[in-house]
């Protein structure tokens, strides 16, 4: 049995990707394991950056390790917390709301629409992106480790990108009973609690481990206009993850996870607010098409865009600009009372809008907290997501001369239950949008003309099935003569949902003056009908170790992938009805859009163990990301806009590495310095680009530029005792593009401005972070842990858009601080308590942003990080963790 447990831990070590030296018990370490380690030295960290498990000392790559006690004692319970503690990493929140998690890898993120650039992984499986709701649904509990893996990652790992990964791994099933409960509670009416439960079923065969969390606090902001609360949390999930071993040769695990999501939504505080413009036609041979019309479609005014328009709606009409005046010449007589009347009410409704944003940014102005805004209606997140893991691995022992080799395979099929949101888009009352939401009805409609709010109801809408999405990967690996390695594989993802969940998005702007009948929400994307979307990927990778041919330590690896990636969809115009809600248009048999594109990617490096515990290395490697439909795009635009590019390519990148991993000591003291020098240079680079459809604004993603990244990162471990360490952390990061064709037209001054000065977001120049971490043990008392960590980051952009405004949408640089006092085995008890401070400056930061300058609605939201939280931890232990 003891026996078991030894290799039932070696499994959950192997899963859960971080073992500490000390991780098996003495008892149950024979001599040969035994090893003599001097009190600072730096216990090592097993990752799986190559698919397999390997020191992270020896590994050719840039990676951060994070263990399950850094993740308590940093108190990274959320996906921006991880951030605080890596460099060349960032986040910004996607689709202008919180959950929705974007990771920027030196300098390289996502923009809005596109696929990421850094996919997160839990269990080994990339995760689908919620945007329309819930974002990723992951949640930070009863984690083995995290692992962040910087640079393209092309050919091992089951989803191409271009910048990196996050792997979240749950901590595994082991061979003893084993547990805990805890309960976090703190301001902002924090209330959480967690659990675990490892219960090994057949004695030496099977085990069993169980883990919930719920976590619930009340809302960082607040709507002073209809008092709810917004940035709240209230959500709940569980996971059970089984482990089969009948053979010797054989494990199968198999992962269930539940996360529920009931909540308000993100606070989208009004940001830039530029309302007015000189309406003029700007003609530049620059400019597709050759001419535009500056302005805000807020101004109102004699003079203004939409001022002009009225005096002439046939010039409007010449300069391919959709107006109130336009529209209402569209569906009235020009010139008779109804149409008089149709413009003076959509007029009302746009300067009803300005008005609310006038008071909001005066409010602002005068030093108005940045946690209160102007919504218009309750809005609301609704999120119920499962997935289902299983991992098979069957050992055959050796094979010839392929060595000891083995058989991996990994399946995974996720399913929605329900995602559906409404929130607010411009920061003020009367522009808002609804995601996934079946019924938009006004019953208050006359004519052309609604009164009052439309009628929102939420059916439960954004589901799909069981195998509508999943992925399925197979690896065959082995090693050869005891050190060549090699593995050959296969992976494929599917997704028969888009980004909305197979709904129209539903979209409220300038309070619904540019729908028929005005009042209404429009549509911005109609049906997505037959939506299928996949990435397929065969690889290959091999590491030669060249002492077989007299250069000992030296080895080198290779690795290839040939991806295919397919997308189709039958996009249906719809319009919504203002008794009945959203019906397809009678008789549109929809438009046809396909795409396929491939790509190949490749793994080059070279490392050199110069002496043990020293590591030189140098690496090249090639990546892609997927290009994709535009699927605002595919519909024909309304009222005459011309619509946006259908279709966007692959993405792509070419890096380089210079290495150095290093152990060592100065005098009596621990160091472990690994050093990365990295250039990235990027072709295809997939852009955000913005319209305005007619009925709202409209998105698309074009492949725009080209960039250079290139900058040096440090992890420095000072190890002063056995009992004090400090982590110091530093990345510089310079990032230029080298070519972005094309202009962009402001619209509140009409400056024609060179694209190739827009700012790249997510990429702070200089980002440093300091931890220190101080343990006294104090006998039969406890122990106690006194830990704390500063992170800086320099001043970044987190909007693709921000050159459309006047005013730089720049985040000024910053620091936040964290810390944290844990009292272990308290009184010599199982059990642990500990307070702590996040954000313990109260700093505000904006943490994402939502640009619509640049569709010529004057306002851009911004999206704030958490404030200072306190809180206090309770953890009682049981079972194997009750026994230290």
């Amino acid at each position: 049995m003891k026996a078991f447990r030894i290799k039932l831990h070696l499994l959950a070590c192997a899963a859960n990707v971080v073992c500490l030296s000390a991780g098996v018990h003495a008892q149950e370490t024979t001599s040969a394991q035994a090893v003599d380690l001097p009190e600072t030295a730096i216990t090592d960290i097993v990752v799986t950056a190559r698919r397999r498990a390997e020191s992270q000392q020896s590994v050719p790559v840039a990676i951060t390790a994070v263990t399950e006690q850094m993740l308590r004692e940093k108190a990274i319970a959320t996906p921006y917390d991880l951030t605080n503690s890596t460099p060349g990493i960032a986040a910004t929140a996607g689709s202008a709301q919180r959950n929705d998690v974007l990771y920027f890898i030196r300098g390289q993120g996502a923009t809005f629409g596109s696929s990421p650039s850094v996919v997160t992984y839990f269990a080994d499986v990339p995760q689908q992106t919620n945007s329309a709701s819930g974002g990723s649904n992951i949640t930070f509990y009863d984690l083995g480790s995290v692992q962040v893996l910087k640079g393209p990652q092309g050919t091992l790992f089951g989803r191409s990108t271009t910048a990196g990964a996050v792997l979240l791994t749950p901590k595994a099933p082991s061979g003893d009973f084993d547990g805990f409960v805890e309960a976090n509670l703190g301001n902002y009416n924090l209330r959480e609690f967690t659990g675990a439960v490892n219960v090994p079923i057949v004695d030496d065969r099977i085990a069993l481990r169980v883990a919930a969390n719920y976590s619930y606090h009340d809302g960082y902001a607040r709507s002073n206009t209809t008092g709810q609360d917004l940035d709240d949390r209230n959500r709940s999930s569980y996971r059970i993850s089984l482990l089969v071993r009948p053979t010797d040769w054989f494990s199968n695990t198999a992962i269930f996870t539940d996360n529920n999501i009931t909540e308000n939504g993100t606070a989208a505080v009004l940001g830039n607010y530029e309302p007015n413009g000189l309406a003029r036609l700007v003609v530049d041979p620059r400019i597709p098409g050759g001419s535009t019309v500056t302005g805000s479609l807020l101004d109102t005014r004699p003079g203004g865009i939409l001022g002009l328009t009225t005096q002439d709606p046939a010039q409007a009409g010449g300069l391919g600009f959709i107006s109130v005046a336009g529209l209402c010449g569209q569906i009235t007589a020009a010139g008779s009372a109804a149409f008089a009347n149709c413009l003076n009410s959509r007029l009302a409704l746009i300067n009803n809008v300005r008005a609310s944003l006038d008071s909001e940014a005066a409010r602002l102005a005068a030093g108005g907290s940045v946690r209160e805004l102007a919504t218009t209606r309750d809005n609301f997140l609704h999120s119920h997501v499962q997935q289902f893991i299983n991992t098979t691995q069957i050992d055959f022992g050796r094979l010839g001369f392929l060595g000891e080799t083995s058989f991996k395979n990994i399946f995974s099929a996720t399913r929605n239950l329900q995602s559906t949101a409404i929130r607010e888009i411009q920061g003020g009352v009367g522009s808002g949008v609804v995601y996934n939401v079946l019924n938009v009805t006004n019953p208050n409609c006359v004519g052309f003309t609604c009164t009052g709010p439309a009628q929102i109801d939420d059916y439960g809408g954004g589901k799909n099935k069981w195998g509508d999405v999943y992925s399925e990967e197979a690896q065959f690996s082995g090693q050869i003569n005891d050190k060549h390695d090699w593995m050959i594989g296969y992976f494929t993802e599917v997704a028969k949902t888009n980004q909305y969940n197979n709904n129209p998005a539903v979209f409220q702007t300038l309070g619904g003056a540019f729908t028929v009948p005005s009042g209404l929400p429009g549509i911005s994307t109609g049906y997505n009908r037959d939506y299928r979307k996949s990435q397929t990927g065969f690889f290959g990778q091999a590491t030669i170790d060249f002492a077989d041919f007299g250069l000992e330590n030296v080895r080198f690896t290779g690795g290839y992938r040939h991806s295919i990636v397919k997308a189709r969809l039958l996009a249906v115009n719809a319009r919504i009805i203002p008794t009945t809600g959203i019906q397809p248009v009678p008789g549109d048999n929809g438009i046809p859009a396909n795409l396929k594109q491939t790509a190949d990617s490749y793994t080059l490096s070279l490392d050199w163990k110069i002496q043990p515990g020293i590591l030189v290395y140098g690496t090249t490697r090639k990546g892609f990301k997927e290009g994709g439909i535009n699927i605002q795009s595919i519909v024909p635009a309304s009222n005459g806009v011309a619509a946006a590019v259908p279709y966007y390519g692959p993405e792509t990148v070419t890096d380089y590495e210079l290495g150095l991993k290093a152990d060592y000591e100065l005098g009596a003291v621990g160091m472990r310095t690994n050093l990365a020098v990295f250039q990235a240079d990027y072709g295809g680079l997939q852009r955000a680009s913005s319209f305005f459809n007619g009925q709202t604004t409209s998105n698309q993603i074009i492949n725009a530029a080209k960039l250079r990244s290139r900058g040096i990162e440090i992890e420095q471990v000072i190890r002063l005792s056995s009992d004090f360490t400090v982590n110091a952390n530093y990345a510089f990061l310079d990032s230029k593009f080298l070519s972005f064709p094309g202009v962009v037209v402001r619209p509140s001054d009409g400056a024609v401005i060179d694209r190739i000065n827009t700012a790249i977001s997510g990429a702070p120049r200089h980002k440093f972070d300091v931890a220190a971490r101080y343990a006294y043990d104090a006998g039969d008392t406890g122990e106690f842990v006194l830990s704390g960590n500063v992170s800086y980051q320099s001043r970044y952009a987190h909007s693709d858009d921000s050159v459309f405004a006047l005013s730089a949408e720049d985040q000024a640089p910053y620091a936040i601080g964290n810390l944290r006092l844990d009292w272990n085995n308290l009184m010599g008890n199982p059990v642990d308590l500990s307070i702590y401070a996040k954000n313990v400056f109260n700093k505000t930061f904006v943490i994402g942003s939502g640009n619509l300058i640049s569709s010529q609605l004057g306002t851009t939201t911004y999206i704030y990080g958490d404030p200072r939280v306190v809180g206090v931890q309770l953890r009682a232990r049981f079972g194997r963790s009750g026994e230290r």
